[in-house]
């Protein structure tokens, strides 16, 4: 089962980060994906956003992960 390996985050036009279905601030994200980190050092995570999210936001996020040592950070895009 490949989703044991990626964890989803996304982003609404509201700047409101959720994970999976959650809504969270974006520090308890983080937590979490480190946490769940330890349990997969393999943890591969995908960030979406709404087509009227705010891309400073999906960035900001991308950053956190990146600034917390997950080298596998990803962009989903929706298609059209």
């Amino acid at each position: 089962t490949g989703n044991d390996h990626a964890i989803q985050i996304s982003v609404d036009k509201m700047g409101n980060y959720y994970l999976s279905e959650m809504q969270l601030p974006q520090e308890e994200i983080v937590t979490r994906a480190i946490a769940m980190r330890g349990e997969n050092p393999q943890l591969t995570i995908m960030i979406s956003g709404d087509t009227d999210a705010n891309y400073g936001a999906v960035m900001s996020m991308m950053g956190k992960l990146k600034d917390a040592g997950f080298q596998k950070v990803g962009l989903r895009t929706q298609p059209e």
